[in-house]
């Protein structure tokens, strides 16, 4: 089995800069898509700073313990750089970022996230989020027992309930499943799902294109719908070693 990744990113039609980050190294096994918060250049620097700590440590560590056990370290690490930072620099107090995170030792893959940015598996024509989104929308679901409806008129539905850099400690959700020869993982910030529907983005993932092909289309279908945030998607393709993305 091999791995083969390819990334993107836009700023959207309504931001005035690009917040969010992203990493892909098929090679390492490893994928994360950060989405920064916290105005003016805040949240860069909090996206990047998580882009450029969690592989350094990961790489550092994988072969010294489980790739649950380093990935949550790594996470954990760039967590606390992120809070640091904002407590040390001028303007910057409350930045913050989304992380999630795909670890691959094949045919396993661990799936490590904290926030709302996704990721998600294709495979024989279904799309599976695998991650799980820290915000109200979910407490409310899985907390109180809210229908969707109700979950739909609640103002701050949106509103995050973990995210990197806000607390020193910092709750990482994780999940691992077993991968076959074609499946896909589809890292995510909300600038892709937030706009565009599920099963449009089902849709572009059903076609028989290259990883590059198919995120050109999932960022050109994110703006169609009004590019209301910036956008990353980062896609992972398990092949059979003689496939090519």
């Amino acid at each position: 089995m091999k791995l083969e990744c390819w990334g993107q990113s836009d700023r959207g039609r309504v931001r005035e800069n690009n917040e969010d980050r992203w990493f892909a190294d098929a090679r390492a096994g490893l994928a994360i898509v950060a989405d920064g918060m916290g105005g003016a250049a805040c949240g860069e620097i909090a996206s990047s700073l998580c882009i450029e700590t969690i592989p350094a440590y990961y790489r550092q560590t994988k072969d010294q313990q489980d790739f649950e056990g380093s990935i949550k370290q790594a996470i954990r690490l760039a967590n606390l750089r992120v809070f640091e930072t904002a407590r040390s620099m001028n303007g910057c107090h409350g930045m913050g970022s989304t992380v999630v995170s795909a670890v691959f030792e094949l045919p396993r893959v661990m799936i490590a996230s904290v926030g709302d940015s996704r990721a998600y598996l294709w495979r024989g024509g279904v799309l599976t989020q695998l991650s799980t989104d820290q915000t109200v929308a979910v407490d409310l679901r899985e907390k109180l027992g809210f229908s969707e409806e109700q979950i739909a008129a609640f103002a701050n539905r949106n509103v995050l309930t973990m995210a990197m850099g806000l607390t020193e400690e910092v709750l990482i959700m994780t999940r691992e499943t077993i991968l076959a020869v074609d499946d896909e993982i589809l890292l995510c910030s909300d600038g892709l799902w937030g706009p565009v529907p599920q099963d449009q983005i089902a849709a572009i993932m059903s076609q028989a294109q290259s990883l590059k092909e198919k995120s050109n289309r999932l960022v050109r279908s994110a703006l169609e719908a009004g590019g209301p945030d910036n956008v990353t998607v980062v896609l992972s393709r398990v092949c059979d070693g003689k496939d090519t993305a």
